[in-house]
């Protein structure tokens, strides 16, 4: 197997382990590992990395306006923010339009505290699917999403370092 086949590998164990953990009491704490992993992808892949000064988890950003209302991370560097969310499903639940609108009002509620700043927005996901709506949506407010496939092809991400 190629170096780049081996790190997608263990890309896969890696969610795969994830998957095997949810349930309804641990969802919340495994979707957090996910943005955790998606903020590490971000700081270690050269398509992502050089673009930014900061890329921080909702929490740790020190001009949030409050709780976590739909954007999960926030990168940038200069006069452009990137709010980014982090969606972990399985193989078998789509992306739904719910899902977008939850993050589009959290991005409202960051761009008042913002109001200088570009905001590019960003769909991070496990998902393998995304319901036809969705798809339109992130086309009409140019969402760029980070796939499954992103995350597994990058050769600059060591997902081995992140496996228990």
């Amino acid at each position: 197997m190629t170096a780049a086949g081996e790190n997608a590998e263990q890309f896969r164990l890696l969610i795969r382990d994830l998957h095997s953990q949810v349930t309804p009491q641990t969802a919340g704490r495994i979707g957090a590992e996910f943005e955790r992993l998606t903020q590490y992808f971000l700081l270690h892949d050269r398509r992502y990395a050089d673009k930014f000064s900061y890329v921080e988890l909702w929490d740790e950003w020190r001009r949030k306006p409050g709780p976590d209302k739909g954007v999960d991370i926030v990168a940038g560097a200069g006069g452009e923010v990137w709010a980014i969310k982090c969606k972990f499903y399985d193989d078998n639940t789509k992306i739904t339009a719910r899902d977008i609108l939850e993050f589009f009002e959290g991005v409202v509620i960051m761009l008042e505290y913002i109001p200088d700043k570009k905001v590019k927005l960003v769909l991070s996901t496990t998902a393998l699917a995304l319901a036809d709506d969705v798809k339109k949506m992130l086309v009409d407010y140019e969402v760029e999403t980070i796939t499954r496939d992103i995350f597994e092809t990058s050769r600059d991400v060591d997902w081995q370092k992140k496996r228990p």
